[in-house]
């Protein structure tokens, strides 16, 4: 464990990059020709060559593996992929609660 980190703060840190990695492998399913050498928490979801269906499905089949609902609205203004890992991850973690 990293000095002065809780374990909480690992394991949320751990959580985080294991629904990056999933992310990353169900977009890489969804679209093959997609720009994911780029993907990174920083990159932009408009710098991966991504349409909104694709990526809108690969959400869905997010939401679906971890049975969480997160609405659309909250989706439409998100541009990093950090942003939107960040959302999957509050609505992961609530419903753990």
């Amino acid at each position: 464990m990293p000095a002065g980190a809780s374990r909480a703060e690992v394991a949320s840190a751990a959580d985080r990059e294991m629904l990056f990695e999933e992310l990353r492998r169900e977009l890489a399913e969804l679209d093959p020709d997609a720009l994911l050498e780029r993907f990174s928490p920083e990159a932009e979801l408009a710098s991966l060559g991504l349409d909104s269906m694709t990526l809108m499905s690969a959400i869905a089949d997010i939401e679906s593996r971890h049975s969480i609902r997160i609405p659309h609205e909250r989706i439409m203004g998100l541009e990093t992929v950090g942003q939107l890992i960040a959302i999957i991850q509050r609505h992961v973690e609530a419903r753990e609660r």
